[in-house]
């Protein structure tokens, strides 16, 4: 073709003992220098020669041999078509690096050239091949470039590694490749050149990514993007959004992004001075939501001024600001917001449990009003209202938090109105786990079941909903039975217009039907508790409660079903004990002892009570008692022994004494109090049961008077 400086001529080539990349190093580490009067002329001229046959070159009909009907081409001559094209651009190698020593502004064109040709994907290799890519790599990652060489170049480098790894390959060699890409981001007029090729390169391509990461790539960008003088039209923030989701993506991320991050991120999805469109809100509320599943960028977005705020707006604006139903596009953007909010729950529902949620949220603060607000609004929108129940039952972790919620604020009220109208799972699902925060302290309960809770949660026992609502809506239930006759004789008492029997009817009836057993179990919980409440000592007249007693028997025979479930599973021995003790304990007076004696007639029932008792389902009748003395004799032994619970974290052995002493207790109540309505056979069982196993009782109690005596 041409050459200059040929004396020098020596200097551009390969040498016998160089590698192609060592021949690129060294050369690429030249400084260009500015041409003397005597070579400008004659090599401006050369230069454009080299520019047009680059030119001439990306057409197909100059290289030889070669069909130009590429497309339908087997893999052989493909083959064979490349091959050529990388013989080509090795001839051009040593002219670009001849053009770059003596300075040339030629190598400006053609560089031009060589990054627009490989837009066309056919000569992407063979330009990584040839070492051109490797060389423009080189020198811009070395030196200080003209403003329009770095274009071209950074254009060479995108379009040369799109969808190409073979070249994004060559990027991973160095950092200060990479490095001195993001470098340029610091340059205004360099941004829509280099944002596009730190893209390619790392798009696909997870060794560019982790390079990327650790050249500080996602702070460079947050930087960027928070300057006021960022200008953020959309194909600039486009880019922006698709590279931090690649980082994001690696978790190595989390160790070198900025802490803050996630902030930044919202705040710019909240901005309404310059808000940017449906697309980038998406992308960078999804981004920030990938960076928040660490607790290091949780914390730092609570510490983060106004960062609470922004979530606010966010949330809001997901249903106000892109009006759904002026979206062309409805069905795809009505998904992506839904989808959006439903992780944004998830998020703050992990932020809201961090220890420093209730400092930097107090229940006064403008934001936990503003969650209170959702709960009340006309329109409510539902996802707003699940935030807001989690964010506040979050922040419901005190007594003293609860309390304020339910006597000052009365929060249990809006709650409520909810629960009775919504059959929509998530919503009641969020609510239904808020009250039950609300439920715990024994003060608050009254209030809650006085708002008419049960009348609501009845409709949810009764509705065929998800299985985890109906959990959730019976163990509120239970939760607001503890210790409170009040709520638990408005349970017993109360109707529902139009239909037949009480609210607890639906409960049996859903018993009945359910085969999940942890809902069959909480109904049993549910159950024992208010056996607990009514046969506990309360400020409550003799009279109701006697009455409440004897109308919760006759009201709700079905009981027995879930009291003999209790008692029969496996799988949770503390509430299996507590199935026990609540049987002795209601079998001391006359109405209970009736009830569990109607349980005892059940074969079942009594091959359980048999198995507590002697480790075998029946006793062996020959070795009963024979006479109705004996029976006495062994009854007056227990009966005034009360029952006692089992305690939270008990063992297996623990569990195993208690069940044995309540289960003595309860046949010691039976005989005493309800043997009149026994045959002479089955009082004979029950005191064999007693007297078999009295021994041990009595043991066992011995050795608990022992370890006191020891103990004090």
């Amino acid at each position: 073709m041409w050459d200059v400086r040929s004396n020098d001529s020596g200097q551009f080539n390969l040498a016998p003992s160089e590698s192609l990349d060592e021949w690129i190093l060294r050369v690429a580490a030249h400084r260009s220098s500015d041409l003397t009067s005597k070579y400008e002329a004659l090599l401006d001229t050369q230069g454009k020669d080299l520019v047009r046959d680059i030119q001439l070159l990306f057409t197909v009909k100059t290289i030889e041999g070669i069909d130009e009907n590429l497309k339908n081409s087997d893999d052989k001559v493909e083959i064979e078509h490349q091959k050529k094209r990388g013989e080509e651009m090795k001839k051009i190698l040593p002219l670009l690096i001849q053009l770059w020593w003596v300075n040339s502004k030629q190598l400006d064109s053609a560089t031009e050239k060589l990054a627009d040709g490989c837009r066309d994907s056919k000569w992407r290799i063979p330009i990584g091949e040839a070492g051109i890519l490797k060389f423009f790599l080189e020198i811009f990652s070395r030196h200080d470039l003209r403003h329009a060489l770095k274009i071209h170049i950074l254009r060479l480098i995108g379009n040369c590694c799109a969808d190409t790894d073979e070249n994004r390959v060559h990027i991973a060699a160095s950092k200060n490749y990479i490095l001195s890409i993001i470098e340029q981001l610091k340059d205004a007029s360099m941004l829509p050149f280099a944002l596009p090729v730190l893209f390619n390169i790392c798009v696909d391509y997870v060794p560019n990514q982790l390079i990327a990461i650790n050249s500080f790539l996602s702070r460079e960008l947050i930087t960027l993007i928070s300057s006021s003088s960022f200008d953020r039209t959309q194909p600039l923030l486009d880019y922006i959004g698709q590279i931090l989701a690649l980082l994001v993506s690696q978790s190595s991320e989390a160790e070198f992004a900025p802490v803050d991050i996630a902030a930044v991120l919202f705040r710019i999805a909240a901005d309404k001075t310059s808000p940017i469109g449906l697309d980038n809100f998406i992308s960078f509320v999804s981004i920030a939501i990938s960076y928040l599943q660490n607790a290091k960028f949780q914390r730092a977005f609570l510490r983060a001024d106004g960062s609470l705020n922004d979530m606010v707006t966010i949330l809001e604006d997901s249903y106000e600001r892109f009006d759904i139903q002026s979206i062309v596009n409805e069905s795809h953007d009505d998904k992506a917001l839904i989808n959006l909010r439903n992780e944004l729950n998830q998020v703050l529902s992990d932020i809201s449990a961090l220890p420093e949620f209730t400092e930097a949220c107090p229940i006064s603060s403008n934001f936990s009003k503003t969650l209170q607000q959702w709960l009340v609004a006309t329109c409510p929108k539902i996802q707003l209202q699940v935030c807001a129940c989690i964010m506040l039952g979050n922040l419901a972790r005190s007594d003293t938090v609860c309390t304020e919620f339910i006597h000052t604020l009365q929060i249990h009220k809006p709650l409520i109105t909810i629960v009775n109208r919504e059959n929509k799972s998530q919503i009641l699902h969020a609510i239904l786990g808020f009250l039950k925060n609300l439920a715990i302290p024994l003060e608050n309960k009254k209030p809650i079941g006085e708002a008419g809770i049960f009348k609501a949660l009845a409709r949810l026992w009764a509705l065929d909903t998800v299985t985890q609502v109906q959990f959730s809506a019976i163990s509120l239930g239970r939760q607001l039975t503890i210790g409170t006759f009040e709520n638990v004789h408005q349970l017993i008492q109360e109707s529902i217009p139009n239909e037949k029997g009480g609210i607890l009817s639906h409960l049996g009836n859903l018993f009945n039907k359910t085969d999940d057993e942890p809902v069959k179990m909480e109904i049993g919980r549910m159950t024992t508790s208010i056996c607990r409440v009514l046969y506990s000592r309360n400020e409550s007249s003799w009279e109701v409660i006697q009455s409440t007693r004897i109308q919760f028997f006759r009201m709700y025979p079905e009981i027995s079903q879930q009291l003999k479930f209790i008692v029969s599973q496996k799988k949770w021995p503390v509430v299996r004990s507590e199935g026990w003790f609540v049987l002795a304990l209601i079998s001391r007076f006359a109405e209970g002892a009736a009830f569990v004696s109607q349980l005892i007639q059940d074969s079942t029932f009594f091959e359980l009570l048999s198995k507590v008792l002697t480790g075998n389902p029946v006793i062996d009748p020959i070795h009963s008692p024979s006479t109705t003395q004996n029976i006495d004799s062994e009854t007056n032994k227990y009966t005034h022994h009360d029952p006692e619970p089992v305690k939270p974290h008990a063992q297996a052995a623990e569990m195993a004494r208690l069940d044995l002493e309540n289960a003595m207790v309860l046949i010691s109540e039976i005989l005493q109090n309800s043997s009149c309505k026994m045959t002479t056979p089955q009082k004979m069982e029950l005191s064999g049961l007693l007297k078999n196993n009295g021994k041990t009782l009595i043991n066992h109690l011995e050795s608990r008077v022992e370890a006191h005596i020891i103990m004090s």
